[in-house]
């Protein structure tokens, strides 16, 4: 709900009354991934539907930061390989379909 926020493990694992290992190994065995690339692709989809709504007028490099990274270029790199496209070419997606839903007002 809130992929914005700092994920820390342990703190998360005391939260749900059981170790940081695990919490690690209950991710790994029940999703497949890994806590951090689970937070990972949380803030990647949140980010992605930041910009399909047409509306989210920050940089990307301040929307990569929302995200959790350190610079654009990271951001995008994962991005591209998440979603097999730049977050620039779902913004302007986002852009021209809120201007679609615009204009059937």
């Amino acid at each position: 709900a809130n992929a914005e926020a700092e994920v820390d493990g342990d703190a998360l694992a005391a939260a749900t009354g059981v170790t940081t290992r695990t919490l690690r190994e209950g991710f790994r065995s029940c999703l497949g991934v890994s806590l951090a690339n689970f937070v990972q692709e949380a803030r990647l989809n949140k980010a992605r539907e930041r910009l399909l709504s047409g509306h989210d007028s920050r940089s990307m490099a301040d929307v990569g930061r929302a995200a959790g990274f350190s610079s654009a270029s990271a951001f995008a790199r994962a991005y591209g390989r998440a979603f097999g496209e730049t977050p620039t070419a779902t913004r302007i997606q986002g852009v021209r379909g809120a201007e679609t839903m615009g204009a059937d007002d």
